[in-house]
């Protein structure tokens, strides 16, 4: 069996035509500014915990807020994996019968 992928241009120029021309720092697509900014899943699939950045799909350039240099990234991911151990642990603790 043969999965197919959408090619990234595509995917983009769909989600411009059907109006969703912001997107998130977690990647979430989004119709305006203020909810690409208050996106709740950036606390789930962001290094960060919290939006830190949208970009007008558009043209590319960032419309709010800041995009984190490679060296924030790697920071912050690396804190981001101390923090999901230790989460990890907690539970394990909790619920061993899961384990």
């Amino acid at each position: 069996m043969t999965a197919l992928a959408t090619p990234v241009p595509s995917y983009i120029a769909a989600a411009i035509a059907e109006g969703f021309f912001f997107e998130c720092g977690c990647g979430e697509q989004y119709d305006t500014v203020a909810a690409a900014a208050s996106c709740r899943k950036c606390r789930s699939y962001s290094v960060f915990g919290w939006c830190t950045h949208v970009t007008d799909l558009r043209t590319g350039d960032v419309v709010w807020g800041e995009k984190p240099s490679q060296e924030e990234y790697e920071a912050a991911a690396e804190h981001a994996r101390w923090e999901w151990e230790q989460e990890r642990a907690e539970l394990a603790e909790l619920y061993p019968e899961d384990r």
